[in-house]
């Protein structure tokens, strides 16, 4: 069985981060744009996304989920900041190919569940110390 890819996306915009990413396009001009599926208010009127309203590619940064969860079941993406069961902070990086874990002098590839996400570095983030 295959994997889903999950991707998110930051909003350089508008400062949130997208987690309704659906793909992205060219048009016949070169430009790239992005397509989100579509976000809606409680009168179920769409406030963000859908097939018909594409956003400049420009406008976000994409990250990719890797496979592997946090402790709480999370999946870790690239730029998150996680940190060790001894409260050490990490950067996760994705090089292509694989996702790397980045600290003090070393990378290592990141394989392991024994990690908590505390944020990105697009939001805020809190170290902590409940698990």
């Amino acid at each position: 069985m295959s994997e889903r890819i999950i991707i998110r996306a930051w909003d350089k915009t508008h400062k949130i981060m997208r987690y309704n990413y659906c793909g992205n396009n060219s048009d016949v001009a070169g430009r790239n744009w992005v397509i989100f599926h579509p976000e809606y208010d409680n009168s179920g009127n769409i406030t963000f996304g859908g097939f018909n309203s594409p956003y400049p590619f420009e406008q976000f940064i994409l990250m990719l989920a890797s496979s592997v969860k946090d402790v709480d079941g999370k999946f870790i993406y690239a730029f998150d900041i996680i940190q060790d069961l001894r409260g050490n902070i990490f950067f996760v990086v994705f090089d292509g190919v694989k996702f790397f874990v980045r600290g003090d002098a070393t990378d290592k590839e990141l394989t392991s569940t024994k990690w908590q996400v505390v944020g990105n570095v697009f939001e805020y983030y809190s170290p902590r110390t409940d698990y």
